[in-house]
């Protein structure tokens, strides 16, 4: 995982001037009409957290694609298809009962106490005739909640399952923001067979409410390792989504024990999915690989 800084990011003041617009045009006759999450340009917030992000998503480490890019070479061309969702850490509809009891959980964050976002359960205001004044921002719109996640694609049952995971399996559950830890990555590691490694009381977060740690997962992050440790790299694994000849060769070259049924992984569907995951690849090389040939 990657921390995700809100307090000092360079893009915190440019989501504001969206959000406080917004927030402005709906002040219609003296009262907001329609504001709510629905109201919010997700486009242009969209364009700000995959960019704050470097195009991550906060739990997975997926590459995000704002809209749909094609692959080419002289065989064939491939189509990733657009992946973004947008996640509230503190739920869009979240009811009064669940903040009360989570309320101390998320204040601890800088970027999500009080003089940050005011929680409206529900996702609406209160009082439509009064004027907010900003900060704090409604927490269903406001930057400060609002991170980037994939659209949950998994590779279970021999075939990619949509919205299986990160946002998509979490749906309005409370949530430990890891990603706001300035310490995260010593909090949350990868073990060289693509485990995931955490203290046991946050196990659960991974494997039921993201669905992370599962074994395709696990196998998903095991490739990145065997790739760091190959000839091979990010760019030749990119170039397989179109070449299968090259796909062939990878399988073939990095995993002489057969660790891995390999065969599955020629998929264009799977592949494509797994090379989605090439932070991992950067992850290794600095946290294995390197270390091992010091």
């Amino acid at each position: 995982m990657e921390y995700i800084d809100k307090i000092g990011s360079k893009y915190k003041d440019k989501a504001h001037q969206i959000i406080e617009a917004t927030v402005q045009a709906q002040w219609i006759d003296g009262q907001y009409v329609n504001l709510r999450y629905a109201d919010l340009p997700k486009s242009e917030i969209e364009t700000i957290l995959v960019d704050e992000q470097k195009h991550l998503c906060c739990y997975c480490m997926r590459r995000l694609r704002i809209k749909a890019e094609t692959i080419e070479n002289k065989v064939n061309g491939v189509c990733l298809h657009q992946n973004v969702t947008l996640e509230h850490v503190i739920p869009n509809k979240i009811k009064k009962e669940q903040y009360d009891e989570y309320r101390e959980h998320y204040a601890q964050f800088e970027n999500l106490n009080d003089s940050n976002i005011t929680v409206f359960p529900g996702g609406e205001l209160k009082d439509k005739g009064k004027k907010l004044q900003m900060p704090p921002y409604p927490h269903f719109f406001a930057y400060e909640n609002l991170v980037a996640s994939c659209d949950g694609d998994s590779d279970e049952n021999g075939g990619i399952v949509n919205k299986h995971c990160c946002n998509e399996a979490r749906g309005a559950d409370y949530i430990y923001p890891f990603f706001f830890n300035r310490n995260v990555k010593s909090l949350v590691s990868y073990g060289k067979d693509g485990t995931i490694i955490c203290d046991e009381p946050n196990v659960d977060y991974f494997r039921i409410q993201l669905r992370l740690m599962t074994s395709s997962f696990n196998n998903i992050r095991r490739f990145w390792y065997l790739i760091e440790e190959s000839e091979y790299d990010m760019n030749n694994v990119d170039d397989a989504r179109a070449d299968k000849d090259l796909r062939r060769d990878i399988i073939d070259d990095i995993d002489d024990a057969n660790t891995m049924e390999w065969e599955h992984y020629m998929s264009d569907d799977i592949w494509n999915l797994m090379a989605d995951y090439s932070w991992f690849y950067s992850y290794y090389k600095q946290k294995y690989h390197s270390y091992e040939k010091a």
